[in-house]
């Protein structure tokens, strides 16, 4: 039978943060975020354009009309918020998160997401956050009763364990688990020989991380607004440390609605 291992977290807070994991970057524009991530941003824009134009030349085809996309109009408040961050400097962790701290208007206990730009298009791993992320997280042991659910299409776990010897009936569901995340690999921990030990560890404090399918972008959750300075600071670090800044282009952090504040990543894995 599957094994599922849950972490309590308000309804209201699963919601959000699944519209989040829904929008992911898409759901944030240019405005919002740094140069370097509005960069990336532009070039797909361009190269995705590019390409649709050549296809309709090759096929002798006129292109069709494309949909007019409605600019998002920020609030007052958002905007105000905004002008506070300095565009061209780079903060130390500390004071970044402060920033994010003091410039967070949600009404609810908002979660603190970190927005990274790697050098390599692919970066995956896992990550332990001192403090773990707020969030609900439902671990599950492959089984019979959970390949019924991919079949189904009726997944409700957020991370797969499985053991070596299960890895050839998971292969056939790779489409359906990869773009999702959820195919397990040796090197988040998600295979193992022991997985009700490794179902435990990566219940708690433990989140994966990898590089999004078109673009060399992560993001991870390092807690909510009520942890506070001290606790969201060395989960922030502890990311760092772990990933290496010198695997990273660029940082930044932003509340779940708010604007995003550029990280100083040069000496953040020595702090």
């Amino acid at each position: 039978m599957g094994k599922k291992r849950n972490i309590i977290m308000d309804e209201t807070q699963e919601q959000i943060l699944q519209q989040q994991d829904d929008n992911k970057y898409s759901g944030r524009s240019a405005y919002d975020l740094p140069e370097e991530f509005a960069l990336i941003e532009q070039l797909n824009k361009k190269s995705s354009q590019t390409t649709t134009t050549e296809t309709a030349s090759e096929a002798e085809k006129p292109s069709k009309k494309s949909k007019t996309k409605t600019k998002k109009i920020r609030s007052k408040r958002f905007q105000a918020a905004k002008q506070q961050v300095d565009k061209q400097k780079k903060y130390q962790i500390e004071e970044a998160v402060q920033k994010v701290l003091d410039l967070s208007t949600e009404k609810f206990d908002t979660s603190i997401e970190l927005h990274m730009v790697a050098k390599k298009d692919t970066l995956s791993g896992s990550v332990t956050l001192p403090h773990g992320t707020g969030k609900e997280k439902k671990v599950a042991i492959f089984s019979d009763e959970i390949m019924k659910q991919i079949e189904d299409k009726k997944i409700d776990f957020d991370v797969l364990v499985a053991r070596p010897e299960d890895m050839p009936k998971l292969a056939k569901y790779a489409k359906v688990l990869g773009p999702k995340g959820l195919m397990p690999n040796p090197k988040n921990g998600t295979i193992s020989k022991d997985p009700e030990k490794a179902a435990s560890s990566l219940g708690g404090n433990t989140v994966q991380y990898k590089t999004e399918k078109k673009a060399p972008l992560i993001h991870i959750t390092i807690g909510k607004k009520s942890f506070g300075l001290t606790k969201l600071s060395e989960n922030l670090k502890s990311v760092i440390t772990t990933i290496d800044a010198r695997q990273l282009k660029a940082a930044s952090i932003a509340s779940s609605m708010g604007p995003g504040v550029k990280l100083l990543i040069e000496t953040t894995a020595t702090k």
